[in-house]
């Protein structure tokens, strides 16, 4: 599902699979706690729409705010003490700003009407744009996490 299909529809406990992008902010990952914001992938960063020239197209500046608020999550990965790992992600098996991912795990909602997935699994379904790709990334490889 979406992210916003998720934030919209889905309550504590929902086991779910989400296709979402890192971003949203300009900083998405936690710098000591393995969580990262994940938004939803229709939304459109400054890269997306050719403008090379933002410094932080992961922070969605051409969206409004209560957009970006609606429309993304947070994400944990939990420790066998049901705390996030102690450990910034970014950077770890492809895990950047504005990576597209799937990610299979379980909902929780706080008081405060905020959404979090705890992931129990996470796969980079498309790897970050570079800046002056015009969103067509032919340099990579195309190889499949089939574990």
């Amino acid at each position: 599902i979406s992210v916003i299909d998720l934030v919209t529809t889905k309550g504590n406990g929902d086991q779910v699979i989400v296709l979402g992008r890192i971003g949203g902010r300009a900083e998405p990952f936690a710098k000591n706690r393995a969580m990262f914001q994940l938004i939803d992938d229709s939304l459109e960063s400054c890269i997306d729409l050719g403008d090379d020239r933002c410094p932080t197209p992961q922070d969605y500046c051409c969206t409004p705010p209560e957009t970006i608020e609606e429309s993304s999550v947070t994400v944990q990965v939990l420790g066998t003490n049901d705390k996030p790992l102690p450990m910034g992600l970014e950077g770890l098996d492809g895990l950047e700003s504005l990576s597209t991912l799937i990610i299979s795990g379980s909902v929780s909602k706080s008081d405060d009407g905020s959404t979090m997935i705890t992931a129990e699994r996470i796969m980079v379904a498309k790897p970050a744009p570079r800046p002056g790709s015009g969103g067509s990334d032919h340099d990579h490889d195309h190889d499949h996490d089939h574990g």
